[in-house]
């Protein structure tokens, strides 16, 4: 045909010419002209199933994985929508970086492999960022285990701590007791001050711990947003390492512990690779849920169930996490290992006496406040703990329980109730540093020092007896200012919180300890512990 059209007219030939030309055009655009094809995207990889590069599914995958891991479900649209392409130009150019990264040379692939390196390392930046705010310091980190703590070998023992500060500390003591029993690092968590954490079963309190943490408050969001309810709680509590409080040199060097300064899992996959799969979780539904024995066949009492330390040692999993381990009576050890177990316990315990060094501040008050009241044992003191949770329920027993022990110093007493100025005003060399039982002939007046969380105990109805009996009663507020003290001072620098505020009972504990003699109140761990601190300082200081 086309022959023919050339052996007829010239117009004609231009024509077939013309024809044959934009033939060809259009054959070589079909060609050569055409973008490649990416080739099609399983939709069904991507957890929206839209329209996403591979590199972009994987990338939303690896985000929902660590997000998820630690804190729920979130939308992953929005957390991508500035990192991730929007128009089709956009998606094939990221394709085509995937189409070469699989066909590239080895230093392609050394490339692509820095970039998920930057990648993971941003996210665990991330991650670190929104730790809780414990107050820490570099030298804490001296005596600890040798290596970064993320060795197959080395096995870790963690707890959930609950209560106030004295339940936390009953609950670490045990918990570095069975840490050393059984060979493991304890993963000691940091001491909340302030606001109580009450117990909760397992699972709800390390939702708790998670909940309450201050990784994700900014201090510049509160200061905007000061009447927020999660602001004002923040305010109420401050969490920081036991070694703002105690010289734990020792210990360290006695039982292998690192930091668990957050309780989320990436901290520990992040920080110690422990894993959920390496986990052994030892859930409670009750308070006294467990106790441990090394050995079967110990009385129960108000515990529910016994784990035995032997079945504890044959746990393969590097992690073993328990609930709480709270309660005096919770570890316990055979009667052929008594000695050395009590002398363990005891080593420990004196570990967790306040130390100047750690805290000048807390011991300058308290050397203040005692020298007003005439020196180290030239007064009694009691504590009457009758403000908070079950003791202000009980505090008309607690109270009649405290006057009924203190009746034993009443022949004591040769003066009626003085004013204070009179009391503090006597020169403390006529003060005279002996048993109460052998000052009967002393001319300076009993001084009884209350250490309480009443408020306000001298217009208190539980406290009218004591003030109407004995001649010199004082508490801290008519001896300490705060305000101009060194306590004030003291400030958490991760948030912003005054923890000199919360030490004021330790103060008011310390001062009683000093005392010549003390009496707590019945059911109190606070009371327990003046009293230990009595025993152990009261003829160091």
């Amino acid at each position: 045909m086309f022959y023919s059209i050339c052996s007829g007219s010239k117009a004609l030939q231009r024509l077939a010419a013309v024809f044959f030309v934009f033939s060809l055009f259009i054959i070589a655009c079909l060609h050569c002209g055409s973008p490649p094809q990416p080739p099609a995207i399983d939709h069904h990889a991507d957890l929206h199933h839209d329209t996403k590069s591979p590199f972009e599914i994987q990338q939303r995958q690896r985000i929902h994985t660590s997000w998820t891991k630690e804190n729920g479900s979130f939308d992953l649209n929005n957390h991508l929508e500035s990192s991730t392409t929007s128009t089709q130009q956009q998606q094939m150019e990221t394709m085509s970086a995937v189409v070469a990264v699989e066909t590239s040379s080895a230093s392609s692939d050394d490339k692509s492999s820095q970039k998920q390196e930057n990648h993971n390392r941003q996210l665990s930046s991330s991650s670190r960022s929104y730790e809780d705010k414990v107050y820490k310091h570099p030298s804490d980190e001296h005596f600890l285990p040798p290596g970064d703590g993320k060795a197959a070998e080395e096995k870790y023992l963690s707890y959930l701590p609950h209560s106030g500060f004295h339940n936390q500390r009953i609950a670490l003591v045990n918990a570095l007791l069975l840490a050393d029993h059984l060979n493991r690092t304890l993963l000691m968590p940091p001491v909340v001050l302030g606001e109580a954490m009450h117990w909760r079963e397992y699972d709800a309190l390390q939702s708790y711990h998670q909940l309450l943490s201050k990784g994700r408050i900014s201090s510049t969001y509160c200061q905007q947003h000061p009447n927020e309810r999660r602001c004002i709680r923040s305010m109420r509590y401050t969490s920081l390492r036991w070694d703002r409080l105690f010289d734990l040199k020792a210990l360290k060097q006695r039982v292998n512990i690192r930091y668990r300064d957050d309780y989320s899992l990436t901290y520990l996959e992040r920080n110690y690779n422990i894993t959920n799969d390496d986990t052994y979780m030892i859930k409670d539904k009750l308070l006294y849920d467990y106790r441990i024995t090394e050995e079967k066949g110990h009385v129960l009492g108000k515990y529910q169930r016994e784990i035995t330390m032997e079945e504890l040692a044959k746990r393969p999993e590097r992690h073993i996490s328990f609930g709480s381990l709270f309660g005096t009576g919770r570890v316990l050890f055979s009667k052929r290992r008594n000695k050395h177990a009590s002398q363990l316990r005891d080593y420990v315990n004196d570990q967790f006496v306040f130390s100047k060094k750690v805290l000048p501040s807390l011991f300058q008050a308290t050397d203040s406040v005692v020298k007003r009241l005439g020196g180290n044992g030239s007064y009694i003191s009691i504590h009457a703990r009758v403000g908070d949770s079950m003791f202000a329920r009980l505090s008309q027993q607690v109270m009649d329980k405290l006057w009924k022990d203190i009746q034993k110093y009443r022949p004591l007493i040769r003066h009626p109730p003085l004013p204070l100025e009179t009391c503090l005003g006597l020169n403390s060399k006529k003060r005279r540093k002996k048993q109460p039982s052998s000052s009967s002939s002393s001319p300076a007046p009993l001084v009884l020092f209350i250490a309480t969380d009443a408020p306000e105990p001298t217009v208190h109805p539980l406290f009218t007896s004591i003030y109407a009996t004995f001649p010199c009663v004082v508490t801290l507020s008519d001896l300490f200012d705060y305000d101009k003290s060194q306590l004030a001072t003291l400030v958490n620098p991760e948030d912003g919180i005054n923890y000199g505020q919360f030490l004021v009972p330790f103060l008011d504990g310390m001062i009683a300890s000093r005392a010549n003699e003390f009496t707590g109140s019945m059911w109190s761990t606070f009371s327990s512990y003046i009293r230990f601190m009595h025993e152990k300082t009261l003829h160091k200081v």
